[in-house]
């Protein structure tokens, strides 16, 4: 009862999360997240349909200078995959 929360990471970069009584209340919940090994691009989900293609170069802009920006949604709402399309614009 003391740590009724475990968040973990898999060595394939899966998440894991345990969650126990008392916190659980019909018993102990465990949820793994696996992700895709390859990463959408902002190209593709305009293709999909997900983005307009003036959002997704916006968006490419906003990755190639740096802004701070928050990203924030439910769980499945695609967080994870947007700050990913983001990513690939950072200039290193």
């Amino acid at each position: 009862e003391s740590s009724p929360i475990c968040d973990a990471r898999l060595p394939d970069g899966s998440r894991v999360n345990v969650i126990a009584p008392p916190l659980s209340i019909d018993g102990t919940a465990l949820t793994i997240r696996k992700f895709k090994k390859d990463k959408l691009t902002l190209d593709q989900l305009v293709k999909f349909g997900a983005i307009s293609p003036q959002g997704a170069e916006i968006l490419k802009i906003i990755g190639r200078v740096r802004c701070n920006v928050v990203i924030s949604g439910g769980t499945g709402s695609g967080k994870t995959t947007l700050l990913n399309c983001l990513t690939n614009y950072i200039d290193r």
